[in-house]
């Protein structure tokens, strides 16, 4: 019998299959606008995608996918030539990273005019404002001056929303969970990039300037109520 772990996973799993279909299909963009604001592994992603033709980036896209469902959820169909394609495309990722380092030519981050140094205050607050419409109110007794969590409750189970802006190696970071009694979150930390299977955990953004905190908070808030609005089908009739 297919447990409610599974439901769960397969429905994520088409959900984001879906998400990939439509971004492939409009030359990718939300991750470009992810791209745009600095955010972390897309870049190369992107970059690895404009090599091929839309048939071959439906075939990359979904291997991507179906790692991750077999990583979290044990599906059955990663097969061996997913896994060829997983490592082309690690191994394309890891030479872009190369070859701009090499040149000294981060694309991504080249700015004409001097930038003001980014304010951590600055940025959560911005975050609080732009995720009061999807979230409503942070859970107080979770949150930090570097952390917001939010809880939301959709029947028996809740969905923890955290963002970070306190990270070493990053300016802004966020991932949801599904929260279970006893057992450990369904699908571990969920977000853009990982329900894409571009990489796992949180999606990240790095370098961020104060002329940056308008467009990044704005974004968070549409990624995370992209994945909220979806979620209540995800659980839809589940028990445990």
């Amino acid at each position: 019998m297919e447990t409610a772990k599974a439901k769960f996973g397969k429905r994520l799993y088409n959900w984001a299959m879906e998400g990939w279909r439509q971004e492939i299909s409009e030359d990718f963009p939300l991750l470009r606008e992810v791209e745009k604001t600095k955010g972390y592994s897309v870049h190369e992603l992107l970059q690895t995608m404009k090599t091929f033709e839309k048939d071959q980036q439906w075939i990359m896209a979904r291997a991507l996918v179906r790692r991750r469902g077999h990583l979290l959820f044990h599906f059955g169909d990663f097969n061996d030539k997913d896994k060829q394609l997983f490592e082309l495309y690690i191994d394309m990722c890891r030479k872009i990273r190369d070859e701009e380092a090499l040149n000294m030519i981060p694309l991504r981050h080249q700015r004409k005019e001097p930038q003001r140094k980014l304010k951590r205050s600055r940025l959560r607050r911005s975050i609080i404002e732009s995720l009061r419409p999807v979230l409503g109110e942070r859970s107080e007794s979770w949150c930090s001056s570097y952390e917001c969590i939010y809880i939301t409750h959709i029947g028996q189970f809740k969905v923890k929303t955290s963002v970070d802006v306190g990270g070493t190696y990053h300016n802004l970071a966020y991932n949801h969970e599904i929260m279970i009694p006893g057992q450990a979150p369904w699908g571990g930390a969920i977000s853009l990039v990982s329900w894409l299977g571009i990489a796992g955990g949180d999606t990240m953004w790095k370098d961020l300037m104060e002329e940056d905190v308008e467009s990044v908070t704005r974004l968070l808030a549409n990624i995370i109520a992209l994945f909220m609005n979806a979620v209540p089908e995800f659980l839809k009739d589940l028990s445990v």
